[in-house]
């Protein structure tokens, strides 16, 4: 297939929607204007249809330097109404407008969104959001997704999935968000990165977990609530997280059964776990250290380690521990053959003489990968982003 290539001012494709327009079946790489530390598209809203299989991206070098954002006040930027498409290495920016959604999922299926950075501000505000028509078959990897930034509560949402099935959202941070992953029906949510500090009441790391959705190795802090299960969470499971410092860790619909709550590290937060009926199956070896409350209206968990995880640094949000130095994460975990092979960093489990509780698995000789202090983001390189993301 061939590529063309875009850049604002162009005679002939002077936008992206001007090339997808009167293009062929190409792929398109949005160039950098020349001499331009950063190019900024400024799109008019844009049904990507018509066209399978197109990849839409950027020169090597020119990730992060390449902005998406909306000409005027508009539904979304983007709609995905075609099959197997890609999205990679962009970031989609509000632009100071009222924007509904960044990128809509309309009526195409498969699609690839990878190393792409969402920013919006409006608390109602999306940055994936599909509406509509099912579509499945979505993966979202290596992406961060920005709400407001240090001291404005809960400003705008990160995907929205409830039109979306079997879409898997891999080694993603979340900032600042309302929700980070909301109405997650039938996802696989796994190596994520939620960080709450600048929102207030009323956040979720993730929002209406339900029937076979899967939340694993993920680390969740300083949220309103971690994870909220549906009262028709059915098959699925929330297995080899840590929740710290969240008024609640996770809450259960009076339905959510047989769902399964197993190696998960509840730290620092007023109620551990918060069930509408006692019944269900037991929660099996979790971690409930320094809550408020560890249980409420749940049925009894089993094998729970109840004393001090020993994390390297808990407030600076480092997870890990030191290999043999008595922490009751290490080898004390539920062995889940199948449903969570790797950690947060990818180490294989199990390693020693059991698995690990929570999202990370150590090796003998200490921890297999550098520990980066949370998923750096792909696209900016840093930890704090909010510094840096006032396009």
């Amino acid at each position: 297939m061939a590529t063309l290539e875009v850049i604002p001012g162009d005679p002939f494709y002077p936008t992206f929607a001007a090339a997808w327009a009167l293009a062929n079946n190409n792929d398109f790489i949005l160039g950098n204007a020349v001499g331009a530390a950063t190019t900024y598209y400024d799109e008019v809203l844009t049904n990507l249809t018509g066209k399978t299989g197109v990849t839409i991206g950027v020169h090597a070098g020119d990730e992060g330097l390449i902005v998406v954002r909306p000409v005027t006040n508009q539904t979304y930027i983007w709609r995905i109404d075609t099959d197997n498409i890609t999205i990679q290495d962009i970031y989609f920016h509000h632009g100071w407008r009222s924007i509904a959604r960044l990128i809509e999922a309309y009526n195409g299926d498969n699609a690839l969104i990878r190393r792409c950075d969402f920013r919006v501000t409006a608390v109602s505000d999306m940055c994936i959001e599909s509406n509509a028509y099912d579509v499945t078959g979505w993966v979202i990897e290596d992406c961060d997704f920005f709400g407001g930034s240090s001291g404005v509560s809960n400003y705008g949402h990160g995907i929205k999935c409830d039109h979306l099935t079997a879409v898997e959202i891999s080694r993603c941070t979340f900032y600042s968000l309302q929700q980070g992953v909301g109405y997650a029906y039938s996802a696989i949510i796994d190596r994520c990165w939620f960080d709450g500090r600048a929102t207030s009441t009323n956040s979720y790391g993730v929002y209406r977990l339900r029937d076979s959705a899967v939340l694993t190795n993920s680390i969740i802090f300083d949220t309103m609530y971690a994870v909220h299960c549906d009262a028709v969470c059915t098959t699925g499971g929330v297995f080899n997280n840590v929740m710290y410092n969240c008024d609640r860790a996770i809450t259960t619909g009076a339905g959510s059964y047989p769902f399964a709550l197993d190696n998960n590290a509840m730290v620092n937060c007023n109620v551990a776990l918060f069930g509408n009926a006692s019944w269900g199956p037991a929660p099996d070896c979790n971690l409930f250290y320094n809550n408020g409350t560890d249980v409420i209206s749940y049925t009894a968990p089993v094998h729970s380690q109840t004393t001090d995880p020993l994390f390297t640094d808990g407030p600076g949000h480092d997870f890990t521990w030191v290999a043999g130095g008595g922490s009751p994460l290490e080898d004390n975990g539920k062995p889940l053959p199948g449903v969570v092979n790797f950690d947060f960093i990818g180490t294989a489990r199990p390693q020693g003489a059991g698995w690990d509780i929570g999202p990370y698995e150590i090796v003998a000789s200490g921890w297999g990968h550098t520990f980066l202090g949370g998923p750096v983001s792909s696209v900016l390189g840093v930890t704090n982003p909010s510094s840096v993301m006032g396009v």
